[in-house]
């Protein structure tokens, strides 16, 4: 299913603002200096991407919001600003939920898919990135939503950050009885090895 664009333009800042329906930028008639952008991802479809993986852990707590500048260039237009948001996620020591906030950068350039190597070119999808941080796209308006879920997923770090004054999981050894070996040799030697 795919949702309506809904734009509304601040006359006075020349700053396009989207909504979180689609995250849809349209190329036609880009000024020179570029096209600021704002606009803010659907919380709900960047939880849903991270359940994609078993025993995901991490949810976002708040709807990422995204900054970029659309700058025309040769065959297409340059992407440049950044996304940020919160997440919470286990802490890696004690495993109390902690809330963070990520920061990503976005460099990207979107080109034509008309421009894309003659291998890309059999693609069905509307738009897609290949290995060199390009997005090809067919048309007029490019959607980076999927884009930019990625990029803030692959920024988080895979274990969860420590909290200010985390003293990790508390260790209590079993007790141990007097036959018990305490060091690696007396181990080794109550199983025979001489």
């Amino acid at each position: 299913m795919r949702l309506g664009l809904h734009q509304a333009r601040d006359r006075s800042k020349r700053i396009w603002y989207l909504s979180n329906a689609v995250m849809e930028i349209s190329l036609r008639n880009l000024p020179n200096d570029g096209l600021p952008v704002h606009g803010v991802i659907s919380l709900g479809l960047l939880n849903a991407r991270m359940n994609e993986a078993r025993a995901n852990d991490v949810e976002f707590v708040e709807a990422p919001r995204i900054e970029v500048t659309v700058r025309p260039e040769l065959g297409g237009a340059e992407l440049v600003g950044r996304v940020y948001s919160r997440y919470q996620q286990p802490c890696a020591r004690c495993l109390e939920f902690v809330s963070e906030s990520v920061e990503v950068p976005i460099r990207v350039t979107l080109k034509p898919k008309t421009l894309a190597e003659p291998r890309h070119k059999e693609t069905h999808m509307q738009e897609f990135v290949d290995d060199s941080g390009i997005i090809y796209f067919e048309g007029s308006t490019v959607n980076i939503e999927d884009f930019v879920q990625e990029i803030l997923i692959v920024a988080l770090p895979s274990l969860g950050p420590a909290h200010p004054g985390c003293k990790g999981l508390q260790y209590r050894p079993a007790a141990q009885s007097a036959d018990t070996p305490h060091s690696l040799g007396e181990l080794l030697k109550k199983a025979g090895v001489k």
